[in-house]
């Protein structure tokens, strides 16, 4: 039989989900969860015998080591059926529990229930043997990752559903059938989950030796990373076994009810279900690595937590429910990477079979030791109280402590696996840090459902908006856009964004290739972001076919403070004939502070009529002097009050003249005469009067190269009618004579006379 095609496979992925859910209630009713626990206690077992029967369930997975190429040969989905099926009725005789303690006594029911679970755990053993390849044969690669995450929601409504079930049943029932009760619902639940795997493609018999298994079971355990990988998890599954004892901590330590026990873990879920599919996702995007990494930091929060939690306080339980949140949050960030991480980039499909029997067997092996020890240390450190600094002591005590050093060696196993992933945890978590990584989320999730073209450049600015690292694909796909408004508001939203190099390399690459529509507003928004090694393209781009994006790379080059490509600027500059570029070539040379262009501004200023155009050219040239921030002040003033806020400047120059040690009288007689015409608002009378002060100021003070030049160009275009009236012209002779004087302050003073 051949292997389901893709689309096969996509389409029946909710017969997949709906396997997953009712399988989640039966294992949180019956030999799992918090009920399983609290009912072997009640049966009166001492903790040591309850992390044996614990362990009994993974230990028995070492048996797919001889069992995986006889089920593989057998067909996985066949093997998995029958073997789900029997489990789930083995675990319905658990209904016989009550019966057999009131007739053969407390002994005799520990060693049925001991047979119970061997039946139990090994069904579920062969049948999770062929279920691990079967699972990566149906589930899409590309889909892993979100799959995981979908199903994890799945999962933990299916447990919600369970717990309260169970919470309701111990609330409400007397006696043993308060556990008995819910385990027959899981028992069903159990047969219908196998109903649903029916559906499920994939899992036909294949070819397979019993030699050839364990040849290629060596050369699996030869593979660094996946020996890398075996080794951390059972580490993680070591400090599982350790922390499944909770619910008992929770009732003799903490003191809460049977039933505020179990809906602990209504927290756990919440932290899974709202964090479950943003695990998925950055996984699928980022890699499995550095979010498994991030996913066991935060797990490790996990145990100290409850080592320094309130003890029989009326908050202890909503203490408690945090903590279990937390626990949710990262236990689904690890089980989706980790899922994703072995099916991924570990296993290979062609050797699927001996990896994942020992893949299988290790969990196992690992997680019934976790559960004997966590047992019997219990019992060691039963006589354990007291305080050690600030926390209290107790036999769980040593457990809280445990958990985390294993976690954090599991973290430096797993950071020693050599994947194509270059993105590292640290750099990972801080993508939370930079931006708003909700806003993010919620554009992202609306851009993937926007299909207009009005809703793509909505979307497109919100990503912008986020400024948040989680945008960057859509970004980019936004700059593929068919739609050219949907192109140019990706450009804008990438200028308005945190710069990320892949960002920078795309706006890059339209500047390099000439593209006419997009190739100008990528120029700017270089320029806007920062990007310095944009700097060559821009650079190769002043000699493009197209006047617009001349203008914006000489405009960006200026931006990112490219002194180095003056001369080039200059040159255009002076060999231009289009009068657009020549203001475009004129305003960079202005940020970049080139002194020698000095009198082609002027000329330039002098011929142009459009004011706007003017006014870019007169900021140019108050650039040059370093008065850039009063002269927007001026100009904003231009259309109202210009007089008057000229008057105030001209009025103050004299105290400035003062504070530099000078003799001004003249000086201070040409400021008060030109101040109180401009008050009166008469511009084109205080022209003249402006070009007194300047003179004033040459008498007793020496002006440099650039400013006297300025200063003298200025004062001939003033005496003419048409200057006098220009406003610009105005400006820039008061904030000319401003930054001489302000000059005059880095200098030694000249003494003079009166």
């Amino acid at each position: 039989m051949s292997e389901p095609t893709e689309a096969e496979k996509i389409r029946r992925l909710n017969w997949r989900l709906a396997h997953n859910g009712a399988n989640t209630i039966f294992v949180q009713l019956t030999f799992f969860g918090s009920l399983y626990i609290l009912f072997l206690s009640e049966l009166g077992l001492p903790k040591a015998r309850i992390g044996f029967l614990l362990s009994l369930v993974p230990l028995c997975g070492v048996v797919s080591l001889v069992l995986a190429s006889p089920v593989a040969r057998a067909g996985v989905k066949r093997v998995f059926i029958v073997c789900w099926t029997l489990r789930s009725i083995d675990a319905g005789f658990l209904l016989l529990t009550p019966w057999i303690l009131s007739r053969f006594g407390a002994e005799t029911t520990f060693y049925y229930i001991i047979l119970l679970i061997i039946v139990f755990a090994f069904c579920r053993a062969v049948g999770e043997t062929g279920a691990v390849s079967w699972e990566q044969e149906v589930i899409p690669a590309r889909r892993r990752g979100k799959f995981r995450g979908i199903s994890t929601i799945v999962e933990t409504l299916a447990a919600v559903f369970a717990i309260a079930v169970a919470s309701l049943a111990l609330r409400h029932i007397a006696d043993l059938y308060r556990f008995i009760v819910p385990m027959g619902i899981g028992a069903a639940f159990g047969l219908l989950s196998v109903g649903f795997a029916l559906f499920s493609p994939g899992g036909a018999p294949v070819g397979e030796h019993d030699t050839d298994l364990f040849r290629q079971m060596r050369i699996a355990l030869r593979d660094r990373n996946f020996r890398y990988h075996l080794g951390s998890q059972g580490l993680v599954i070591l400090s599982f076994g350790f922390v499944s004892f909770i619910p008992l901590f929770m009732k003799e330590q903490v003191g809460l009810r049977e039933d505020q026990i179990v809906l602990l873990q209504a927290g756990s879920f919440a932290g899974a279900v709202l964090s479950s599919y943003m695990w998925g996702w950055v996984a699928d995007r980022y890699g499995s690595k550095p979010v498994i990494l991030s996913a066991l930091n935060l797990m490790a929060l996990v145990p100290l937590c409850f080592l320094f939690m309130p003890r029989h306080e009326e908050w202890s339980y909503a203490v408690a429910i945090s903590i279990a949140f937390l626990g949710g949050v990262a236990s689904s960030g690890w089980g989706v990477s980790d899922y994703r991480l072995i099916y991924t980039d570990i296993i290979p499909r062609e050797n699927k079979t001996q990896y994942t029997a020992i893949y299988y067997a290790w969990w196992g092996l690992m997680g019934g030791v976790g559960q004997l020890l966590a047992g019997g240390a219990l019992d060691l450190f039963k006589g354990l109280s007291g305080r050690f600094l600030i926390f209290g002591l107790d036999p769980y005590s040593p457990l809280f402590i445990t958990s985390p050093l294993l976690l954090v060696f599991a973290t430096l196993m797993l950071r020693q696996l050599r994947l194509e992933s270059g993105l590292s945890s640290g750099s990972f978590m801080s993508m939370f840090l930079r931006g708003n990584p909700f806003r993010a989320f919620r554009a992202l999730v609306r851009y993937r459902r926007a299909r207009d073209e009005r809703m793509r450049i909505q979307e497109t600015a919100h990503l912008g908006d986020a400024r948040s690292p989680f945008s960057v694909e859509e970004l980019l796909e936004a700059l593929a856009d068919p739609s050219f408004q949907v192109r140019y508001e990706a450009v804008i939203s990438i200028a308005r964004t945190r710069p990320d190099n892949r960002l920078v390399d795309a706006l890059i690459r339209l500047v390099s290739t000439n593209v006419p529509d997009l190739g100008p507003p990528a120029a700017w928004a270089l320029g806007r972001m920062g990007a310095d090694r944009a700097i060559p393209s821009l650079r190769e781009a002043l000699e493009s076919d197209y006047p617009l994006l001349r203008a914006s790379s000489a405009r960006s080059l200026a931006a990112l403070g490219d002194v180095e490509g003056v001369p080039a600027l200059i040159k255009k500059f002076r060999t231009e004939t289009d009068s657009g570029l020549r203001v475009a070539y004129a305003a960079a040379l202005g940020m970049l502070r080139a002194n020698g262009v000095a009198g082609d501004l002027v000329t330039e200023l002098h011929y142009q009529e459009d004011e706007k155009v003017r006014g870019e050219l007169a900021l140019a040239l108050a650039r040059l002097v370093d008065e850039e921030r009063d002269f927007v002040q001026f100009w904003r003033q231009a259309d109202g009050e210009l007089g008057t806020a000229l008057a105030r400047q001209i009025g103050r120059l004299p105290r400035s003249f003062r504070n530099a040690n000078r003799i001004q009288i003249g000086f201070s007689a040409a400021c008060a005469a030109c101040a109180e015409v401009l008050a009166q608002g008469d511009l084109e009378k205080s022209a003249s009067l402006l070009i007194d002060v300047g003179k004033a100021m040459k008498q007793e003070m020496e002006p440099d190269t650039l400013t006297a030049e300025l200063l003298s160009r200025y004062a001939e275009i003033l005496h003419t009618p048409e200057g006098a009236v220009r406003k610009e012209y105005l400006i820039l002779e008061s904030l000319t004579v401003q930054s001489v004087i302000k000059k005059s302050w880095k200098r030694p003073s000249l003494e003079g006379t009166a």
